[in-house]
């Protein structure tokens, strides 16, 4: 949503439907809420990975007492976690929340940007 308003305000400017004189407030605005969007991505970042660490306790605990086969469900876990990095070897050195965090500094200096010309 965040990205998007971005892109509307910057399409807005670049229309010049509106004088000069108010480029330097949409900038503001546009870093504003770019800051906000990168704090909001990591703060989302930080609680998933809360969850995933949970979740991980809770697997931990039912594969303990589970067993089928003989194998235990985290063997099956490992075994898929290995493999995908041969699927995706580019793909999977890449954070998500690393791209999101940049987006959004990207959009401020621009946001930056329009605020001085």
């Amino acid at each position: 949503m965040i990205v998007a308003v971005s892109a509307a305000l910057l399409a807005f400017i670049a229309s010049a439907a509106i004088s000069n004189d108010h480029n330097g407030l949409i900038g503001v605005f546009i870093v504003i809420i770019n800051l906000y969007g990168l704090v909001m991505s990591l703060k989302h970042y930080e609680r998933s990975r809360m969850h995933i660490n949970v979740r991980g306790k809770y697997r931990d605990m039912i594969s303990n007492v589970s067993e089928i086969d003989g194998r235990k469900n985290n063997m099956a876990r490992k075994e898929g976690k290995d493999a995908h990095p041969t699927r995706f070897p580019r793909l999977n050195r890449i954070r998500g929340d690393v791209l999101w965090s940049r987006l959004h500094l990207i959009l401020a200096f621009v946001g930056l940007t329009v605020c001085f010309y």
